[in-house]
């Protein structure tokens, strides 16, 4: 029997996961920036995010406008003249964003006696139109930036960009009817509040835009302090983070069947964030982690469990199993890895050819151990057809019965 030696054999893991994104929104965690924010009204330095004037472009202050919210993001420093843009520590707050690095600050109340009355607005365009008959959970989170005032009717407004061409992007756009709106006055300056609903689409929308909607008269506010001698010229602000839209008939994916070696990790799902998505082990009801995916390092193979809920339409769930390679004498022995063994092309959809491995034992085991395909004393360079087999990954390995030496390849095997 042949000396077994320690050795690691590093897999290709392929996980596919639907080329759109989940969550319509992009940059919905506020955190991806094309420049570091300094002072205010630079929201356009947010990738993805506008006021209702999409054509400011921060700093332009010779085409400024108001309505425009202030980007604010840990990237900033207090210290180095940036106090109105850094995070947690603010010239106007101490709040960390609820993940990340970045949020948004806006106007939401102003009780001025003259029009207009100001507002701020954050827009953004959805990665893709919304489907007709389509419900869609839309989420975005809010915290009070003081308790001076606070007020309700903080919402958001879906369409097809018409909002856009108003001209007075600064002032209340009641003429706007938010589908997602709390009603209720939110007060809270250390938690962040949830606000959210279900919106069902008719087919052409592709924006979202969070705001206060309703004029000053038609919103209900808190004072927290004495506001005498403030002249009648109160604002209210809100910090404004991880804005979600996200279709109610998506599957949750945790992606293929996968193979690793004892000791290694790997990672299931997606990399994208605000998936509301919560991972279990098979067989246990207790969450093991929440999010689009997360790392496993099972010690031997395990099916892992993701589920959603998220529109209160039932429960979708996936499962994924990792199996972990046996490490057992019938399958390892000596393993070495000479680059003169090549098996191409990779992947592969009909045939593999596999290159300098005469005389060699060939094997094709699946991602369970399993031998697929066997071919006994190959020339130095030889075809092999796959094209039966599943698509997924498989073990390529070359035994010589001479000098006793093992190679181990990983191929990818995909239909046409």
């Amino acid at each position: 029997m042949l000396n077994r030696l320690i050795y690691t054999v590093i897999l290709m893991c392929f996980s596919i996961v639907g080329s759109a994104q989940i969550n319509l929104v992009r940059n919905g965690t506020l955190d991806s920036f094309s420049e570091c924010p300094c002072i205010a009204d630079e929201l356009t330095f947010c990738i993805g995010w506008t006021t209702l004037d999409s054509s400011w472009r921060a700093p332009d202050w010779g085409h400024d406008r108001p309505g425009i919210p202030e980007y604010v993001n840990s990237c900033a420093s207090y210290y180095s003249g940036c106090a109105s843009a850094s995070v947690p520590l603010n010239s106007n707050f101490f709040q960390y964003p609820r993940s990340g690095g970045g949020m948004v600050q806006m106007i939401m109340y102003h009780n001025y006696d003259f029009t207009p009355q100001d507002r701020d607005y954050m827009q953004t365009r959805f990665t893709q139109t919304m489907q007709a008959g389509h419900s869609y959970k839309v989420s975005f989170f809010t915290v009070a930036e003081s308790f001076f005032a606070t007020n309700n009717n903080i919402g958001a407004y879906i369409d097809n960009g018409i909002i856009d061409t108003t001209t007075h992007t600064g002032w209340p756009q009641w003429q706007c009817h938010p589908q997602i709106v709390d009603t209720s006055i939110i007060s809270d300056t250390l938690n962040w509040t949830e606000i959210s609903g279900i919106y069902t689409a008719n087919g052409t929308e592709n924006y979202i835009t969070i705001g206060n909607f309703y004029k000053s008269s038609d919103t209900r506010v808190h004072f927290g302090l004495d506001t005498t001698g403030s002249g009648g010229d109160i604002h209210s602000y809100y910090l404004i983070d991880d804005v979600s839209v996200i279709d109610c008939s998506t599957m949750p994916f945790a992606g293929n069947d996968t193979l690793i070696h004892p000791g290694d990790s790997v990672f299931l799902g997606t990399h994208e964030a605000l998936v509301p998505w919560v991972w279990y082990q098979l067989g246990s009801s207790t969450a093991i982690d929440s999010g689009g995916g997360l790392w496993v390092h099972p010690t031997a193979t395990t099916r892992f469990v993701v589920t959603q809920d998220i529109c209160g339409d039932g429960i979708k769930a996936d499962t994924i199993t990792v199996h972990v390679w046996p490490d057992t004498p019938t399958f390892v022995h000596t393993i070495i890895d000479p680059i003169n063994i090549n098996v191409y092309p990779n992947p592969a959809n009909s045939d593999i050819t596999i290159d300098g491995a005469r005389g060699c034992t060939v094997e094709v085991i699946n991602a369970i151990g399993q031998t697929v395909l066997q071919k006994e004393g190959i020339s130095k360079r030889e075809s092999i057809d796959i094209s039966m087999l599943e698509d997924g990954g498989y073990m390529v390995v070359a035994y010589n019965p001479v000098s006793g030496v093992r190679v181990v390849r990983m191929v990818m095997k995909r239909g046409k």
